[in-house]
């Protein structure tokens, strides 16, 4: 089985418009994007923003096959964070994680529960 046709991707964006009003305004950037620093980032020219609350879907072909640059880790991280906060799955993802501590912590319970069901 290969790869999908389509593919999600996120703008980055230098949002210069977004970080003048919030300068401006005195408040912080959206909550809706994740920072890209220059500094530590050397496929971007300029402090840099993904917005997560603009997810599209596209060709997997309009792709290039080399890509430009590589976001580390920790900003992946950063990004599924905020995706989680955008699309409102907190409750969902607290739920999967606690079903899944109480698999890890109480197997021999989980397992009892369910034969009684049964």
């Amino acid at each position: 089985m290969g790869h999908p046709k389509s593919v999600l991707v996120m703008p980055i964006t230098s949002a210069k418009a977004e970080v003048e009003r919030a300068l401006r305004e005195k408040r912080s950037v959206r909550d809706t994007y994740v920072k890209l620093d220059c500094d530590q980032l050397d496929f971007l020219k300029n402090d840099s923003y993904v917005s997560t609350e603009q997810i599209i879907s596209i060709n997997r072909e309009w792709l290039h096959e080399d890509p430009i640059g590589h976001l580390p880790n920790d900003v992946l991280l950063q990004i599924d964070f905020q995706l989680i906060r955008t699309m409102g799955l907190q409750k969902a993802v607290q739920t999967i994680i606690e079903e899944r501590i109480a698999q890890i912590t109480f197997p021999s319970m989980l397992e009892t529960a369910a034969n009684q069901e049964e």
